[in-house]
């Protein structure tokens, strides 16, 4: 069922999170409610359907924020929300990951996002993320971002037939795309 998970990093550092199981969660709020400031890592394992219908929030105070996704199952992150502030670093790593990924990041927060082999979809919401798809046919959605700009990062669309979404916004030419 829709269950929401509300954890607070006040005593941890690192989560882990298994899932045998189909799971899905209405939204996950991860966050540091004492402002210490402390690295947050959650590592899931997801050998079934992992599903957030909302979203998966890791703000309020944190430091940096690593979220490591493995296993053979599917994953849908829903809205993927990172403190963004500029004294962090927001890293999702799923190259680890079989099954498919889904992640939209609505609140430029993700710094660095690697995919593994599954047929991924992935939202973004700023031209500083740097993503590398890894293999499978992916589907990267440039939301209208300048991926041109001289401040921009990659995309890697690694293999497999994969589909980058431009739309005029992207101010690409042929010697940028």
């Amino acid at each position: 069922e829709n269950a929401n998970l509300d954890l607070d990093a006040n005593y941890f550092e690192t989560i882990a999170i298994n899932v045998s199981k189909d799971a899905v969660f209405g939204s996950i709020e991860f966050s540091d409610t004492e402002g210490n400031d402390i690295d947050v890592t959650i590592d899931v394992d997801a050998n079934a359907t992992f599903t957030i219908d909302g979203d998966l929030n890791m703000n309020g105070n944190v430091g940096n924020q690593t979220l490591t996704i493995m296993g053979a199952g599917n994953v849908d992150l829903g809205d993927l929300d990172f403190n963004n502030n500029a004294n962090t670093t927001a890293t999702l790593d799923a190259s680890a990951l079989t099954g498919n990924l889904t992640v939209e990041d609505s609140n430029t927060g993700i710094d660095v996002l690697t995919s593994g082999s599954g047929d991924d979809t992935i939202t973004l919401a700023t031209f500083a993320t740097v993503v590398d798809a890894g293999d499978g046919d992916d589907f990267v959605d440039m939301n209208g971002l300048d991926y041109g700009d001289a401040n921009a990062a990659t995309i890697d669309g690694g293999d497999g037939t994969d589909t980058i979404a431009i739309d005029d916004g992207a101010l690409l030419d042929a010697a940028t795309a």
